[in-house]
């Protein structure tokens, strides 16, 4: 069983110990270094070599287990959500494209989110708000900063800033913005490795990747809309 994340549990504020995760996800110590590794938990090492988890993470994560199944491919990953998008596919073979088709008429809202989470790494960091409308030029919006969620009858957000950014160009950003990786974050950048897919020529990401990562976030107004509306996306594909 799932166990719900408690403030006890932190070893200093915002952060919890591989143990601790572990009991709280249901999983072994290993399991939680691998979801460390693969950059699905964010975590910093210690002085003792010894890592702390972000609260923010682990309490990400744990909104998208209600799904299951092995998480897709990138490049499947991304095909489902512009597929779902009604944008243009250029990247898989018809074969491929037949048999994504027919996942997506299988699986619900909470599935799709769990099994495309791997289309990108996640970090997140602190920046001064007054570097918001210049950092936005560096990505390509989604999630809370995306125009999509006016459409669910939400409100965009001015307290936080998401988007994607090639991996390669993380370090740069983070010396240009002097980043600060504490818990009490308010800026999640998705880390795209272009060797599979390119981002670069946008200002937007489609609906379906905007909803996948509102569906991530903890407020639940925001949660509840996403999944809505892919399941109603879900639903016009089927």
């Amino acid at each position: 069983m799932k166990k719900e994340v408690s403030r006890t549990s932190y070893t200093v504020p915002g952060m919890y110990t591989v143990n601790d995760a572990a009991e709280m996800l249901g999983v072994s110590n290993p399991r939680v270094l691998q979801l460390i590794y693969a950059a699905e938990l964010t975590a910093q090492r210690t002085v003792g070599d010894a890592y702390l988890i972000h609260a923010e993470s682990l309490q990400s994560y744990q909104r998208i287990r209600q799904g299951n199944g092995r998480p897709w491919k990138a490049d499947v990953a991304w095909a489902a959500l512009w597929m779902l998008s009604d944008m243009e596919i250029g990247w898989l073979a018809y074969p491929q494209h037949r048999r994504l088709l027919q996942r997506l008429k299988r699986v619900n809202a909470d599935n799709l989110v769990w099994l495309t989470r791997r289309r990108a790494s996640v970090k997140r960091v602190r920046v001064s708000t007054s570097l918001f409308n210049n950092l936005k030029e560096e990505m390509v919006l989604s999630g809370a900063s995306s125009e999509f969620i006016r459409t669910l009858g939400l409100t965009q957000r001015n307290d936080i800033i998401e988007g994607y950014v090639a991996v390669n160009t993380i370090n740069k950003i983070k010396e240009k913005y002097h980043f600060v990786e504490e818990n009490n974050t308010n800026a999640i950048l998705h880390l795209v490795d272009e060797s599979c897919f390119k981002i670069a020529d946008r200002e937007q990401m489609p609906e379906a990747v905007a909803l996948v990562d509102l569906a991530a976030s903890a407020d639940t107004r925001e949660r509840r809309a996403a999944l809505s509306r892919l399941e109603e996306l879900l639903h016009e594909k089927g």
